[in-house]
């Protein structure tokens, strides 16, 4: 409950509110619009073509400003559950990735800019096994040490493929890590 009343205390900081009586000898003055970001993976990667646009028309219809997605590497990663790297991957070419992680990244990413939303992609989640530090015991997620060689190359691939120009797919010019 404290993280939450602090997560409350910021946005009410954010928008210019002390929460006290306003001073009503003061100015009007426009204050800027919090810009609101959405963020649902389960309903944006991992349901049918058509839940995916019909959630981009309702996270848009509320309001929203942007939609954060996800781009789990291991998820797009060729092999993710293998000790060795494909040899003939090349990781930072944004036509390398295929299959059905990318594709639904790709159509939840037109949903959203369809909609007029923003995107922003997250490059994050675990690594493939064969981008993490050897002689670890095999987790179910990969986590320990990855390599950030690797990483730079998925970072490199997605900014690639969605900098407006490789194919039909949309412009995102917000990144997270």
């Amino acid at each position: 409950m404290k993280r939450l009343a602090a997560s409350c205390a910021a946005v009410v900081a954010a928008a210019g509110c002390d929460g006290g009586e306003p001073d009503r000898r003061a100015k009007p003055t426009a204050q800027p619009r919090i810009e609101t970001v959405v963020q649902d993976d389960a309903l944006m990667l991992h349901t049918s073509p058509r839940e995916v646009r019909f959630w981009a028309r309702q996270i848009a219809a509320q309001g929203a400003d942007r939609v954060r997605i996800t781009a789990g590497w291991a998820e797009l990663a060729p092999r993710p559950r293998s000790r060795r790297r494909p040899r003939r991957f090349r990781a930072a070419e944004p036509g390398a990735y295929r299959g059905e992680g990318i594709e639904k990244l790709d159509r939840a990413l037109r949903a959203v800019t369809r909609e007029g939303l923003k995107p922003m992609v997250d490059i994050a989640f675990w690594a493939p096994r064969w981008a993490v530090t050897r002689g670890v015991p095999e987790p179910r997620e990969q986590r320990w040490r990855p390599s950030p060689r690797e990483f730079a190359a998925l970072s490199e691939a997605m900014a690639r493929r969605y900098n407006g120009d490789f194919r039909d797919l949309p412009a995102v010019r917000l990144w997270i890590t």
